[in-house]
């Protein structure tokens, strides 16, 4: 059974968003911060705020959110252990 939690907001954790779309993100990320010198550390910058906010969203989900994902809770936390620069 589901419990009704108000302070759950799915739009905030992006679990709308799949994997594809997440890898995505991340390369274009990658490809701004490898572009041109001057975007180089902006680039960086916003990827590793990118790597720090989807960890720390997938850290939080729940045991159903991480089911519908097809990740174990092994899979999450092995992901929001990384540091934000790799």
């Amino acid at each position: 059974m589901t419990t009704f939690n108000p302070c759950y907001k799915p739009e905030k954790l992006n679990l709308n968003a799949n994997r594809a779309t997440q890898a995505t993100t991340q390369n274009k990320l990658q490809k701004t911060a490898d572009k041109q010198p001057g975007l180089q550390i902006e680039g960086r910058l916003k990827l590793w705020l990118h790597n720090w906010r989807t960890r720390r969203q997938l850290a939080q989900l729940d045991s159903a959110a991480l089911k519908d994902l097809g990740l174990s809770r092994a899979d999450a936390l092995n992901e929001a252990d990384k540091p934000f620069w790799h």
